[in-house]
């Protein structure tokens, strides 16, 4: 499917936002900054918390399509996929989101 992505770093999620890659392990990004876009099927590497501030659109997320509202914060974690696809018009994000990159060293 081409509207399917995987970000496996931060940097890859940052470069599709369009968004210079400050820290390999953090980022905070406004969605205010990033350009209009459809929506798509993600698959993340990375730990991310969303402050969303516009509907969005019903998301499947595993066999459950949820609808996130106005003011929710949408939580991901590496190896989740998250499917947005079904939303085909283009619109500008709203809100915040938070990526961290954890490494647990034994």
């Amino acid at each position: 499917m081409q509207n399917s992505r995987i970000f496996d770093s931060i940097k890859s999620y940052n470069d599709f936002c369009r968004l210079p890659t400050l820290n390999p392990l953090v980022s905070v990004i406004d969605y205010y900054k990033v350009p209009p876009r459809a929506g798509f099927k993600a698959t993340w590497g990375f730990y991310s918390i969303i402050l969303k501030e516009v509907q969005c659109g019903d998301m499947v997320y595993g066999k459950q399509a949820y609808d996130y509202q106005e003011g929710t914060l949408v939580f991901f974690g590496p190896g989740q996929t998250v499917d947005g696809s079904a939303r085909k018009e283009v619109r500008q994000p709203m809100g915040r989101r938070l990526c961290l990159l954890i490494m647990i060293l034994c």
